[in-house]
């Protein structure tokens, strides 16, 4: 996972979004990143795009869009990391 963030960064993204779901896919992203100088791509956790502009092609291509209401108002802190 770490070389493929690497990879797509020396392509020139601006940011990842791993979606495995690991546990500690996004600190051993973020030093592989960082060992390759690479400090200000981003990292964006699969959970906080789940209901985001960035999910919605994929929601649409997999046709799984929401049947009703949505998950906006499900509170998820940006402090609590693993």
């Amino acid at each position: 996972m770490t070389d493929i963030a690497v990879s797509q960064a020396k392509m020139g993204v601006d940011f990842v979004s791993p979606s495995a779901m690991m546990d500690g896919q996004v600190s051993a992203i973020r030093k592989g990143l960082d060992d390759a100088n690479f400090k200000d791509v981003i990292i964006m956790s699969h959970s906080a795009k789940h209901s985001s502009s960035f999910y919605s092609p994929f929601r649409d291509a997999a046709e799984c869009a929401p049947q009703f209401g949505d998950k906006k108002n499900i509170p998820s802190s940006i402090h609590k990391s693993t």
